[in-house]
């Protein structure tokens, strides 16, 4: 795990990791450089847990790079990824581990939970898990959670370890990268929770994010080169939140959850009260849900 100033959203990370069922392993953490209570926070998870080694930037070097110094650190077969504010199941360790005693397997996964920033469910992401059915998808965009990532160290450090280059989307390239070395396996059991932020790349940098992921797409599946922006500047902090409400609304949406879902959207709106799309998904959220729901189903015929 790398982080940096994870705030409040570190410490439920480290207690869903403190309290797997599996108990030997070692536990590499990176302080990028954080600026908040992060240092302490870890130093005194040290204190208490010799599974933990901790290592510490100075200043930020970035996430890719800082995976990669922990990788060169590991000794332990096995590399399982969390990331800071997301939570991992008390099985997720053993469920994995087991999956890998099929020597064809080089990338195990699963279901995963997303979650508010506020920690509050909005629903289960269930990827495919027939073989066919998973990599036509990966071919479009990234179905799995970083924090849900198990991969055999040797394998990983054999391709290079993590692509440095990646300033995001560091993990879909890691996965298209695994399906060229083995099978891709996803448990259907939700062994984590990734929680959604505005302040995540998802909502501040959409456009990097995603050049970065048809950039992943090119190298290992051939499509065109990307045409968008590397280095595009991040939008800034009010349409950020608009973004994270649009995401968590629509996703309330779907579950039918009509009040929920029009609290985020109109907050979503406020922020760009011309927005024709966020007046359309405020206007869905204003019908009752089983109209809603016959909508969604007249769609898919």
């Amino acid at each position: 795990m790398s982080v940096r100033n994870g705030g409040i959203e570190l410490s439920p990370t480290i207690r869903s990791i403190a309290r797997q069922s599996v108990s030997a392993f070692e536990w590499l953490i990176m302080d990028d450089g954080s600026t908040d209570g992060t240092p302490a926070v870890l130093a005194e998870l040290a204190a208490r847990d010799g599974r933990v080694r901790l290592f510490r930037h100075e200043s930020s070097a970035g996430l890719t790079r800082s995976l990669n110094e922990l990788l060169s650190q590991a000794k332990a077969p096995i590399v399982a990824r969390i990331d800071c504010g997301d939570f991992a199941h008390r099985g997720r360790f053993a469920a994995q581990l087991s999956a890998f005693q099929d020597a064809s397997i080089a990338l195990v996964a699963s279901d995963f939970w997303l979650l508010t920033a506020e920690g509050k469910r909005i629903g289960r992401i269930r990827p495919p898990t027939a073989s066919n059915a998973l990599a036509a998808a990966l071919g479009k965009s990234n179905i799995l959670a970083h924090s849900s990532l198990t991969v055999r160290t040797q394998t990983l450090r054999e391709t290079g370890g993590f692509a440095e280059e990646f300033i995001c989307s560091q993990d879909y390239e890691l996965i298209l990268r695994m399906m060229r070395r083995g099978e891709l396996l996803v448990l259907p059991q939700a062994l984590c929770a990734m929680r959604l932020s505005p302040g995540g790349i998802t909502f501040r940098n959409g456009i990097r994010q995603e050049y970065y992921a048809a950039l992943a797409r090119h190298r290992h599946l051939g499509t065109p080169m990307p045409e968008g922006n590397p280095n595009a500047e991040p939008v800034p902090a009010h349409l950020a939140e608009a973004n994270y409400c649009e995401r968590v609304g629509r996703s309330f949406l779907v579950k039918g959850n009509m009040s929920a879902a029009r609290t985020q959207l109109f907050r979503a709106w406020k922020a760009e009260p011309t927005n024709a799309v966020r007046i359309f998904q405020l206007c869905a959220a204003g019908l009752p849900g089983w109209i809603y729901r016959a909508f969604r189903i007249a769609a898919k015929r």
